[in-house]
């Protein structure tokens, strides 16, 4: 098996991206929109999720009002999130990692639920676009489709089935990660301190458990091999 035929895929934010406080107080802005208060960095871990409507309920907003103003809701955060987003920073060991991961000349992707223009602008701006062979994310007009369906396992296996992938790894900080890795026959690694409680990754069994992406050169050469030098 060829080294391109391994691929590593990432989630963005909260994996690559040290957003999660960021997602936080942007969530907070969203409730607000509802009356409901504000929560706490341990309540948010405990209930993040998508689908995202699941998760704005179970932090006090009614379903119909979810459903009514699902696209307020959205601009709401966004308009937070995208103003601010310019400065937070890579998860520890994200450049390093992804330097091994193409000097050992494996596939590498982002999968996310966010929108593929701005993860273009932060790739960019922290000088790791060029590690990336695609961006598996949204268009702005299915940024909504969040709040009521999971789409992210699709877009993986399109982007398996394109570049002939023989094994995977799914690095990401939420259960959903871990389970679309299980789901399409692949590993799945969760790392810790992201937008999901240590708890809920570790009742997802991971393959791996980390908390730092320091660790990932570790597990990339044990599940691929070591390279001949």
């Amino acid at each position: 098996m060829s080294p391109d035929q391994q691929a590593v895929i990432f989630d963005w934010n909260g994996t690559l991206l040290a957003d999660t406080m960021l997602c936080l107080h942007a969530t907070n802005k969203s409730l607000a929109l509802f009356g409901a208060a504000p929560v706490s960095l341990e309540t948010y871990r405990r209930e993040c999720r998508v689908p995202l409507d699941a998760m704005y309920a179970s932090l006090g907003c009614e379903a119909a009002a979810l459903k009514k103003r699902r696209h307020e809701l959205m601009a709401t955060w966004s308009a937070f999130y995208d103003c601010r987003v310019h400065r937070a920073r890579l998860r520890r060991g994200a450049k390093d990692t992804l330097c091994h991961l193409k000097e050992r000349g494996h596939k590498v992707a982002i999968l996310s639920n966010h929108v593929v223009d701005e993860i273009v602008k932060r790739t960019t701006q922290h000088a790791i676009a060029h590690h990336f062979d695609d961006i598996l994310a949204n268009a702005p007009h299915e940024l909504s489709s969040i709040m009521e369906k999971q789409s992210k396992g699709d877009r993986l296996q399109a982007f398996i089935d394109d570049h002939a992938i023989k094994k995977a790894i799914v690095v990401g900080d939420t259960v959903e990660e871990v389970e679309i890795a299980h789901a399409h026959g692949y590993l799945g690694v969760a790392l810790a301190d992201g937008v999901c409680s240590l708890p809920r990754l570790r009742a997802a069994k991971p393959d791996f458990m980390i908390r730092s992406l320091t660790e990932m050169p570790t597990i990339v050469e044990k599940v691929f091999g070591v390279r001949a030098r």
